[in-house]
């Protein structure tokens, strides 16, 4: 994986050049998702807090995916509500 960071952006340039592009690369550590999933969700009810990812959010990420496979079905493009 790399991430590609312009030299001395301070906002966004519709018109910057491409080839000024450096490539710098990271190495992100591999985490088991599901295992941070549920350490998060332990922690968050051991510290009486919302946890970081709440249910709104992950009923609006089921819509959204649920909407996807309906419009690959439809061959449309089907409105999230």
């Amino acid at each position: 994986m790399a991430a590609f960071l312009e030299q001395g952006d301070e906002q966004y340039d519709a018109q910057q050049a491409r080839t000024q592009a450096q490539e710098i690369p990271i190495n992100p550590e591999p985490v088991n998702t599901y295992q941070a999933e549920i350490e998060e969700f332990s922690q968050a009810i051991i510290d009486d807090r919302e946890p970081a990812i709440n249910g709104e959010l992950g009923l609006r990420s089921q819509r959204i995916l649920t909407a996807c496979y309906e419009s690959a079905r439809l061959g449309k493009v089907v409105m999230i509500g």
